[in-house]
């Protein structure tokens, strides 16, 4: 029996209908990519199904498309792109969603299944061997009646754990051939996902002990946090503890205002504290962000390696304790890791005693002008400096917008200046992977997901 309705187009059902109806079943509401002849079966299904195609003109543009469309809808992103040539295309954009942890689902084809190993058109590349070293997880599918369990099982996937791409290839034939409707294996397609892991009892009352005990805590917060329902108990428990929030700036969605008095900006900013005479931090809670080059690498300037205990939350149980030793670790999603402590202290009251003098020292730096502040506009080459001129061009960007910092050096310059236009959120496209010029298909998911979410 049928978990959802079927519609058949024509007299019939294909498999690209079927598929077409299965992300609509599952909540996709718009798709990314370039159009393809292989994939017209599945393309014409999604206009039936009312799935919002948009035309990216490039699959590198399409696939990074969806992984920002997943960074600020808090949903799976998906995007198509057609067999080995725009496959091949599209193989950046795998690689950033796996270095950035984006939940993606990349749909391609392929040439006929009778026509394996025949040297046909656009058949070259296995594109499921290519794509598993850049994917959680990569299929062929061979039937079309399996369509809804897999595809419910390649989002699981996508969305468990540490988040990241999987891609589905369907052969041309498996997306025009009729299904039986009798034969469609469902799996758990109507089953809601699962709730991401929890905080365990002794993880949170490990952290409040230590919390109450510090003197100089700070939250580093990455992109584990970006949500609304997040930037809500952090700012709660901001408050209760007085402990500033910093952020790993390499994707900042601002789901609590920047004026709020406990923000305190960039991480980096805790590196100038021993050069302005003020103490380090003496307990970081690191709330869903890793170690490494955003957070100083193995140098210390960021996080203290002595005189520093450690927590670190993170929904993926490898990333805890790599590169530094942690005084407690938590396998949990961080909305609910902060949840946790609110709940707690509000059945055992805060017991600190933070320094609010550091406190108020910490957050003030994000006040200090720059030291480029005072160098000429107009260098004696006769070119302008780039703190001055992105300072001078951000100032016609409107408030609360989204500004996706493309690039590596001009990235850097931005960060300097970024808080004159009081955007809503931040991105730097190069991300983990260091990528260059994704910037175009960040945009467009970006806005993409905003005007839908209003």
């Amino acid at each position: 029996m049928a978990v959802f309705a079927l519609k058949e187009h024509n007299g019939e059902l294909n498999g690209g209908d079927l598929l077409a109806q299965t992300l609509k079943h599952l909540g996709v509401e718009v798709a990314f990519g370039l159009h393809g002849g292989h994939l017209d079966a599945f393309l014409q299904g999604c206009e039936a199904s009312q799935i919002r195609l948009l035309d990216t003109r490039h699959e590198t543009v399409a696939v990074q498309a969806a992984e920002s469309y997943a960074k600020f809808s808090k949903k799976i992103g998906v995007c198509f792109i057609t067999a080995n040539s725009g496959f091949s295309n599209g193989i950046p954009g795998l690689a950033t969603a796996l270095a950035d942890r984006s939940p993606i689902l990349c749909i391609t084809s392929s040439p006929p299944t009778r026509d394996a190993e025949n040297n046909s058109l656009q058949g070259i590349i296995d594109q499921v061997v290519v794509s598993r070293p850049l994917t959680k997880f990569a299929y062929r599918m061979t039937n079309p009646e399996d369509t809804p369990r897999i595809v419910k099982y390649a989002m699981g996937v996508a969305l468990s754990g540490a988040p990241g791409p999987v891609l589905l290839d369907f052969p041309i034939d498996v997306l025009f051939t009729p299904v039986h409707k009798p034969l469609i294996s469902w799996g758990s397609v109507s089953s809601p996902f699962p709730y991401g892991p929890g905080p365990h009892t002794a993880a949170i009352e490990g952290t409040a002990e230590l919390l109450n005990a510090a003197k100089r805590p700070v939250i580093i917060l990455g992109t584990g946090g970006n949500s609304k329902e997040a930037g809500e108990h952090l700012m709660k428990l901001s408050e209760t503890c007085r402990i500033p929030i910093f952020d790993t700036t390499k994707c900042k969605i601002s789901f609590f205002p920047s004026q709020f008095a406990l923000n305190g900006g960039a991480s980096s900013t805790l590196a100038l504290l021993p050069h302005v005479g003020i103490q380090r931090p003496d307990l970081i809670l690191l709330l869903g962000a890793r170690t490494g080059m955003f957070l100083g690498g193995r140098s210390g300037v960021i996080m203290p390696e002595k005189d520093c205990k450690l927590v670190q939350v993170d929904v993926d149980g490898a990333e805890i304790g790599r590169t530094l030793p942690v005084d407690l670790g938590a396998i949990c999603d961080v909305t609910q890791f902060a949840a946790g402590l609110n709940r707690h202290f509000e059945t055992a009251s805060f017991q600190g005693s933070v320094d609010t003098k550091w406190v108020d020292d910490i957050l003030g730096l994000k006040q200090l002008p720059s030291p480029y502040e005072q160098q000429r506009e107009v260098q004696p080459s006769g070119r302008l400096h780039p703190y001055h001129a992105l300072k001078n061009l951000l100032r016609f960007v409107p408030k609360e917008s989204i500004v996706i910092l493309d690039g590596g050096e001009a990235p850097l310059w931005a960060t300097e200046v970024i808080s004159t236009c009081s955007p809503s959120a931040i991105v730097k496209s190069s991300g983990g992977l260091g990528f260059l010029g994704n910037g175009f298909g960040y945009a467009l998911g970006a806005a993409v997901a905003c005007l839908i979410r209003r």
